[in-house]
Parts: C-alpha cells; sequence; structure tokens
C-alpha cells in the first residue's frame, strides 16, 4: 500500500486510469486496484492567488497478470521466414519460424511489426502473441507510477495516458545491406571485426555500429576522423557475403536470422548487429574451407608417403614442415612435428623441446631412423634424436 497526494484537479485522471485497469483485471480473474481518499486539505497559492483541494490516498492491488507465464522471445515478421530473438537458453518450437502476423491470445490476423514469444512454467505451452496482449501474460502498468506523475503537477492535461515506456516503434529507417555490408568490409579491414560485446570488455567501438558512422558520415567528417574508404575489394567481400547468406542451410538461430536478413537485402539499425556479422562470419566460413581443402590436399599427399632408409640410420634431409600437435604427460608437453620431403614421404619427430617453426618452412634436420609405422593409410618415417641444421 502506497500513499499519494493528488490535486483535485487531476483525480478524475486517476479514476479513469483505474477503472480501465479493473476492467482488464476483471477479464483475467484478478482482484482489482481499490482507491481509498484517507484525507481532504485546501493549499493556497498567495503568489497566483489560487486555492486547491488536495487528497491524501492510498492505492491497494496488483498490476493484473495471467499467472504461471513468462516471456522468452521476440519474433519479427519477414517475407522469407521470422526472425527471432531469444532469451539465453530458451528453446521454442520450430513451427514458430514461419509463424504469420497472427496472435494466439486475442485471436487477430494483422499487420504487427513484433510479435512476442511467452512460456507457460507449468505447463510448458508456448503462445505467439502482440504488443498490447503481451501485458496479459507480463503484467500491466502499475498505477502507483501514474499517481506519482501527477503528484507533481496541478494540471493534467498534458499528460497522455500513461502507458510505460515507448518501444520506439513507427518508421524505421532501413539501409541498403550491399551498401552497408560495404563499409563494414572497410572497418574490418581498417582495424579488424569487433562484436558489439566484446566492444564492452574493450570500451571500443563495435564494427556494427563504426559503419555506420562512416557510411552516414558527410565529407567534412570522413576528413576529420580520417574514416576508411570503401573499394572494389570492399563491395566485392559484402556481395559474397550476402550471396552466401542467403543460400544457407540454416541449423540454429543465428544462421536462420542473418538469412532472413540477406533475403531482405535491407535492415534496420536494430537488426544492424546481425547484419555486420554477416561478413565476419563469410570470412570465417572461407578460413575453414581452405584449411579443409589443404587438409585434404595434405591427406592426399600422405597416401603416396613410403618408407625411408632403415631403421638405426642416421640421415640428414631438407624438409617442409607441415603440422605440430602436443599432448601432456607426466614429464610434461610432447610435440609431434609433421614434415614432408619432396617425395612426399611423410616424417615424423617427437620432441619435448620446442620448435618454433611456420608452416611451409623448410628446414634441414640431422637424425636416426627410430621406426617406420603407418596412420590413417599413410606410412610415416619416425625421426629421433633431431637437431634443425
Amino acid at each position: 500500500m502506497a500513499e499519494f497526494k493528488i490535486y483535485d484537479v487531476n483525480i478524475e485522471a486517476l479514476e479513469a486510469k483505474l477503472a480501465k485497469l479493473n476492467k482488464k483485471a476483471v477479464k483475467l480473474n484478478c482482484e482489482p486496484f481499490v482507491l481509498n481518499i484517507l484525507s481532504t486539505e485546501t493549499i493556497r497559492n498567495e503568489e497566483l492567488k489560487t486555492v486547491n483541494k488536495v487528497y491524501t490516498l492510498d492505492l491497494i492491488g496488483n498490476p493484473p497478470q495471467i499467472a504461471n507465464w513468462q516471456f522468452i522471445g521476440s519474433i519479427e515478421p519477414h517475407d522469407s521466414a521470422n526472425l527471432i530473438k531469444t532469451i539465453a537458453g530458451e528453446t521454442y518450437p520450430e513451427n514458430y519460424r514461419t509463424h504469420g502476423n497472427y496472435c494466439e491470445h486475442c485471436h487477430s490476423t494483422r499487420k504487427r511489426k513484433m510479435l512476442y514469444l511467452v512460456k507457460n512454467t507449468e505447463s510448458g505451452e508456448y503462445k505467439a502473441v502482440g504488443k498490447t496482449c503481451l501485458k496479459d501474460f507480463t503484467g500491466h502498468n502499475n498505477p502507483e507510477a501514474y499517481a506519482q506523475l501527477l503528484e507533481a503537477y496541478l494540471d493534467s492535461s498534458w499528460l497522455e495516458e500513461f502507458e510505460g515506456i515507448p518501444d520506439g516503434s513507427g518508421l524505421q529507417r532501413k539501409y541498403d545491406l550491399e551498401e552497408y555490408l560495404t563499409y563494414v568490409s572497410a572497418c574490418i579491414r581498417e582495424s579488424g571485426w569487433i562484436s558489439r560485446t566484446k566492444a564492452q570488455e574493450l570500451e571500443k567501438h563495435a564494427t556494427a555500429d563504426y559503419a555506420v558512422d562512416v557510411m552516414t558520415a558527410t565529407p567534412e567528417e570522413r576528413k576529420r576522423y580520417e574514416y576508411p574508404e570503401t573499394t572494389d575489394q570492399d563491395l566485392e567481400l559484402a556481395q559474397k557475403s550476402i550471396t552466401w547468406a542467403k543460400e544457407l542451410e540454416e541449423t540454429n538461430d543465428y544462421l536462420n536470422n542473418i538469412k532472413i536478413i540477406a533475403l531482405d537485402e535491407v535492415t534496420t539499425y536494430k537488426n544492424m548487429g546481425f547484419a555486420a556479422s554477416i561478413v565476419s562470419s563469410f570470412t570465417r566460413h572461407i578460413e575453414r574451407e581452405i584449411i579443409k581443402e589443404q587438409k585434404a590436399t595434405l591427406q592426399k599427399q600422405e597416401l603416396i608417403s613410403g618408407y625411408v632408409g632403415s631403421i638405426g640410420q642416421k640421415i640428414q634431409v631438407e624438409l617442409k614442415f607441415v603440422a605440430c600437435h602436443s599432448f601432456e604427460t607426466q614429464w610434461g608437453t610432447t610435440d609431434i612435428l609433421k614434415f614432408l620431403d619432396y617425395e612426399g614421404n611423410v616424417f615424423i619427430w617427437k620432441t619435448a623441446t620446442c620448435q618454433e617453426l611456420e608452416q611451409g618452412q623448410l628446414v634441414k634436420i640431422k637424425g636416426t631412423i627410430k621406426d617406420h609405422a603407418e596412420y590413417a593409410g599413410a606410412r610415416q618415417t619416425i625421426l629421433t634424436r633431431c637437431k634443425i641444421a
């Protein structure tokens, strides 16, 4: 229970607000609010020569809400599919990816910018609901906040009906995706990729936001802040990134969301974090494909490998360093170094001494052939007691 002092001219506005909430409370089988007037006093303003009555009152009750439901995410309808964002750890039925603009609470279909996912904490039931219906599940605004506003003002005519924090609805600016990702590419080329999460940790500018600044900068700002200029290579990377995203066979929410943005070919400011990540995700995909191709080529080369020399023989040979794998033992870390000679024969050297070699580097090695072994179909010559000349 909270007490408030309200001018008489504002009592009617507060009562109207309560009447609306109580109507909703009856509909949701909740207890209505009760307004009690405790006392009345008269306040005179000598400067303005005005006299007003002030009521001391209290409000008893809780905002109406359907019990046992919680908000778990949002659904942004798109032509191709829905862009879904959920609270970490929450899942949802797959059918909501293609769910239409239909509210499962008021059973209405109309054009909405956003639907919201709610879940029953007892039964596990899910519902997609519109913004207005969402309040039935998460709770309507407490009239105490409205009463606190009214406490401060003699005249309430300036107040629109109190509905809480504005959601920023209205006309949203849309940006051409190819143009935006061209600037994203330029920013990554200049200073690397920084996600919004990493930007908070490093207290730096996220790439997604930096690209917006660069794209919308005036010529004077571009010169003053030395913003990067876009190139044909940046445009090409943006185009390839969009094409890749459009063809994704989505396996999770993130891939589904960037595919939807790519298919739309535009992005809003709200989704620019997702949009910008298309470029970084595509470049990581290319890197993985190159590594995969290199491994496949190496495996083919290794299959033609043969044994070199005889066990116990001392040799000196020029080899190309291929890779290093490490494992822990009770005596410390052991490195397994892999090399190839000019004929494609595989050499293995196990050592506890750290060797600073770069992939593809040619080195001359003196050592003793310890063994001939076969691994994954490739014949390997095992070396020991090696030195790099």
